[in-house]
């Protein structure tokens, strides 16, 4: 099946999913993993990420079979040049495709231990070792690397089984992404990450030190260069939608205090 015979095929389907024979439905999806990361957005953004998205969040496909688009997701967000390219879109559509499995799993468990430990490790590694943080890129519609890889650490922080090692690194990930100096983020960027941030901490499984410690990492020196500008700003945004997400819980209120003082040290 071409291009085109699939998107017309998923056009016809798209306002009644229910149509597709279920004999159809994991085919389809696996058509529509060859066009995740297409650079026309009413392909990736409209038909085949909505397709994919309903098909796990309805409970479609057979364990093995998520299993199986897991598996192409992970092979997907793997960074095979340093480029700024339309890989970006694979990559980082494939990051809420395994958001959703994640999702899906925290409902209805499929997955192991080790087999969610395998791929919360190729996902971190990867949301940490790709620089292309692009949000919108004219008239190819959203990338939003940050902000994707951010939703699959947030579910990742909601898992049963996420133990503190990975609740740590996943704040750590959340710092280094957030106080880049190369790119300054302009599409809501900052609250994705801090929306993940925020699961980590109610997960309540990080000692206040640690938490302390985590937020002295946005300290910065203040310096007279464009690239600390633009650092100081996506600190201050990130930081600020963590304490207005926090705000109304006084649990969280020395949190708070500690962060405001930051950004204030930080102007």
């Amino acid at each position: 099946m071409d291009k085109n015979e699939f998107t017309e095929l998923l056009k016809g389907y798209q306002k009644n999913y229910e149509e597709i024979n279920c004999d159809e439905v994991y085919f389809l999806a696996k058509e529509a993993m060859k066009y995740i990361g297409d650079s026309d957005p009413a392909i990736r953004d409209n038909l085949v990420y909505p397709y994919i998205e309903h098909v796990i969040k309805e409970g479609l496909l057979k364990p093995e079979e998520i299993k199986e688009l897991s598996a192409t997701c992970l092979e997907n967000i793997t960074l095979k040049s340093r480029k700024f390219d339309d890989g970006i879109f694979c990559r980082t559509f494939s990051m809420l495709v395994i958001a959703a499995i994640v999702n899906y799993h925290r409902k209805n468990p499929i997955f192991s231990l080790s087999e969610l430990e395998g791929m919360f490790n190729r996902v971190i590694d990867s949301y940490q070792s790709d620089f292309d943080v692009r949000g919108y890129i004219n008239k190819k519609g959203w990338a939003h690397g940050a902000a994707h890889g951010a939703d699959a650490l947030m579910q990742f922080a909601m898992l049963r089984e996420a133990n503190t090692e990975m609740l740590l690194k996943i704040l750590c990930a959340l710092q280094k992404k957030a106080a880049i100096s190369y790119y300054g983020y302009i599409h809501n960027e900052d609250d994705r990450m801090a929306r993940a941030a925020v699961a980590v901490i109610k997960r309540k499984m990080i000692s206040d030190g640690k938490i302390f410690s985590w937020l002295q990492r946005f300290r910065i020196k203040k310096e007279k260069s464009y690239s600390h500008i633009i650092r100081k700003n996506n600190i201050r945004g990130f930081l600020s939608c963590l304490y207005f997400r926090l705000y109304n819980e006084s649990r969280f209120e020395n949190y708070n205090q500690e962060i405001a003082k930051i950004i204030i040290s930080n102007n």
